[in-house]
């Protein structure tokens, strides 16, 4: 029974090895086959997009404007000493962050700083009738405190 029962475990085990071995199987395959070059692109000329006539045209019209090359013949013995390369970029320093501004603190004199002139209250009523106003207003009575407590807090 003992027997039995190990055989059974041991064809189950072999079963999922089998099947887990199938599956990987499968992933590699097509892994391979998404890698592998396609055989009828290798012998396939490559081919060259057709020039519209247009263009065409336009190419044969720059060849004729060209003068044709003239070959450079030497006549005399004289050597001519070529002129030394010229790099067309120049270099300049650069710094990948701004250089640091300056700054100079100053201590400001009396007769420097400058003072903004009182506010006056605008009225449209002349400043006698303004002055009789607020004489004739009374006096607010004390303050309240103010609390700095929240009153919103629904505990």
């Amino acid at each position: 029974m003992v027997r039995c029962a190990i055989m059974r475990l041991l064809t189950q085990l072999m079963s999922y090895l089998g099947v887990t071995v199938g599956l990987l199987g499968v992933v590699v395959a097509g892994a391979v086959w998404l890698l592998k070059p396609d055989p009828t692109m290798a012998t396939a000329a490559p081919r060259v997009a057709p020039i519209s006539p247009r263009i065409a045209d336009s190419i044969e019209r720059k060849k004729l404007d060209m003068p044709a090359p003239t070959p450079v013949v030497q006549t005399t013995s004289t050597t001519i000493e070529p002129q030394p390369i010229t790099p067309v970029m120049q270099e300049a320093p650069a710094a990948l962050t701004p250089a640091p501004h300056r700054v100079q603190i100053r201590e400001l004199s009396q007769g420097m700083v400058k003072r903004k002139p009182p506010r006056h209250p605008r009225s449209i009523a002349s400043p006698e009738v303004a002055t009789q106003q607020v004489a004739s207003t009374p006096e607010p009575a004390a303050a309240r405190p103010i609390a700095t407590a929240r009153s919103d807090s629904p505990y």
